[in-house]
């Protein structure tokens, strides 16, 4: 077991944070108070690993400052479940979309298990965030919020300085495009059709702000208001701030010290002499929360990069879409990797760009295809990052790789080198269930273990190991593999290959078969060398091999030839030859 002997940006943006004396944007120094570090979705749609990419660049900072010896850290999570409904996902009934428009806190339960829409997948979200990648954060609602009053300060001092806000805004908006005399940052929910996208403001007068409820215009859609004329009472919290004031007023409320964000929102930082028309609502919001909250802007400095906004998470070059269906669930991922292989994928590359998997359209829907091998190269990563931190593996990077595999823990780290079956050797042996026993399928998944670390490992210890690892491959398998990696049983293919093979190439099977009928018991090594040899002497040892593996498993490669062979029953292996020979 080692230590991590440097720091990756997690530990620098932690040690900036702790250095940091003044605000951004007026000349004063900033209030020494515990670390207060927050995240945030829209449940507008439904939560994907996108959502999570947040949550743990979040997390990651919350760790470093703990391991700088910060103390009462508050780390939290915000749902912005008062945002409108926009866009029906993939995957919700159609006859949703009669809600576009409503907070989506307001919408029942898709599938009749929550109180409401919000709930329903805030709480798929959160507990897999804690129960499959442990992290340990605080819960808020911003709908609960406002209801419940908390926001009311911030409301009040929005609409008292209501002008000063607007200029703020107006700065870093396009000249030819700026807010209006009359706009009114409190965007309230129609007391008569219940959505909020489609109100009007008219007059601010104290608490109450009187509107209209009018037709709204979505990319998509039309959203119709129903006509209504009211007057929304700041105090009961029935609509929100517009979202840019809001996210400061969140800051405010909060004692928010750090939040992530994406790289959209903090373009054109103006700390490094962009803007001001064009820059990102991470730093509009930031002087929103200075200027007129009188709270210090969330960036330790004036350097952008020193917050590493992320970029998007591509899905075959696209970005998620919940609408589009090509996204992956926090709450799916473990039945398709280790939980660890996610925050490795988000914490390794912080302002990267990140393709995983390749697309297939149908129709108006997604088909998700690891062309690439995205998902076991990233499990083989993970398998290397152990052994590096343990010392089975040397590495360049070693200090940055130990301290990587520190930041992605989901819980404490064991003095023991964690037990793991190869990922490659479990896509391989899941597929040939249909030819083996399970009990066979476990002794040389237990074999290989063994074999990986070098000493006998006790069933007890390994068994769920091996079933999740085995679970964990089929469910690639079945989902996601390319054609070309899954093996071919079936007896259209062994037609196909009776009629393609060339003479050598029946040849090579009936050389192989009279090696197999051997009454031998050979090891992995012996019969592998025997292999080599038989191969070499027809004068293409690649050929060799090819013909072997797309006899037995319908492709040009496999697993190691040998150990296959002797995992294969021997009648089982001559039978198929004999088909194809005769």
């Amino acid at each position: 077991m080692a230590e991590s002997k440097t720091h990756i940006w997690a530990d620098k943006l932690a040690k900036k944070l702790i250095e940091r004396e003044k605000y951004n944007y007026i000349d004063k120094k900033i209030p020494k108070t515990p670390h207060s570090i927050k995240s945030s979705t829209s449940i507008s749609g439904v939560p994907h690993i996108g959502n999570a990419c947040d949550v743990f660049r979040a997390e990651a900072v919350v760790k470093a400052l703990r391991d700088s010896g910060e103390k009462n850290i508050k780390f939290f999570w915000v749902t912005e479940d008062s945002d409108p409904f926009r866009k029906v996902p993939a995957g919700i009934p159609k006859e949703f979309k009669k809600y576009l428009g409503k907070p989506v806190s307001d919408l029942p339960c898709p599938e009749g298990c929550c109180d409401n829409y919000s709930d329903h997948f805030v709480n798929l979200f959160v507990n897999s965030l804690k129960d499959n990648f442990g992290v340990k954060m605080e819960v808020y609602s911003t709908t609960k919020y406002y209801r419940a009053g908390k926001f009311y300060n911030e409301i009040k001092i929005a609409l008292e300085k209501v002008k000063k806000l607007r200029e703020i805004i107006n700065k870093y908006r396009n000249p030819a495009n700026p807010l209006p005399e009359n706009w009114i940052p409190w965007q309230p929910i129609c007391d008569n059709c219940g959505k909020i996208i489609t109100t009007r403001m008219k007059k601010i007068d104290g608490d109450n702000v009187t509107y209209s409820c009018e037709d709204y215009q979505f990319k998509h859609a039309t959203v119709k208001g129903c006509g209504h004329e009211g007057v929304s009472d700041i105090k009961k919290g029935f609509g929100k701030l517009g979202w840019k004031t809001e996210w400061a007023a969140e800051w405010h409320i909060w004692d928010v010290t750090f939040e992530p964000f994406g790289k959209e929102h903090g373009v054109n930082c103006p700390h490094e002499g962009y803007g001001p028309v064009g820059v990102g609502s991470f730093w509009v919001a930031g002087t929103i929360s200075e200027l007129i909250y009188d709270w210090p802007e969330p960036c330790p400095t004036k350097a952008s990069n020193d917050l590493q906004p992320y970029e998007y998470i591509l899905i075959g070059k696209e970005k998620m879409s919940a609408s589009k269906g090509n996204i992956i669930s926090t709450w799916d991922w473990p039945s398709l990797a280790p939980p660890e292989t996610l925050k490795l994928f988000f914490l390794r590359k912080p302002n990267s760009q990140t393709n995983i998997m390749s697309l297939q359209k149908l129709k108006n829907m997604y088909k998700m295809i690891d062309d690439h091998n995205d998902i076991p190269k990233l499990i083989f990563d993970f398998e290397k990052l152990t052994k590096i931190y343990y010392g089975l593996e040397k590495d360049e990077r070693k200090d940055y790789n130990i301290r990587l595999y520190e930041l992605i823990q989901i819980k404490k780290i064991s003095d023991k080198m964690p037990y793991f079956l190869p990922f490659r050797f479990a896509i391989d042996i899941s597929q040939l269930e249909a030819l083996l026993p399970h009990k066979q399928i476990l002794e040389k998944s237990r074999d290989m273990i063994s074999r990986t670390y070098n000493k006998r490992v006790i069933n007890g210890e390994i068994k769920t190991i091996i079933n999740d690892t085995l679970n964990r491959a089929r469910y690639w398998i079945n989902n996601f593999a390319p054609e070309k990696l899954k093996f071919d049983f079936s007896e259209e293919k062994l037609l196909e290959l009776k009629n393609k093979f060339t003479a050598d190439q029946k040849s090579v099977l009936i050389q192989v078969e009279k090696l197999v009928q051997k009454d031998v018991d050979w090891d992995d090594q012996e019969l592998q060398n025997q292999l080599f040899t038989i191969g070499k002497s027809l004068g293409n040892p690649k050929k060799f091999f090819e013909t072997i593996y797309l006899a037995l498993i319908g492709r040009k490669s496999g697993p190691r030839l040998a150990p296959l062979l002797l995992l294969l029953d021997k009648n089982w292996i001559i039978n198929r030859f004999q088909k194809i020979t005769n």
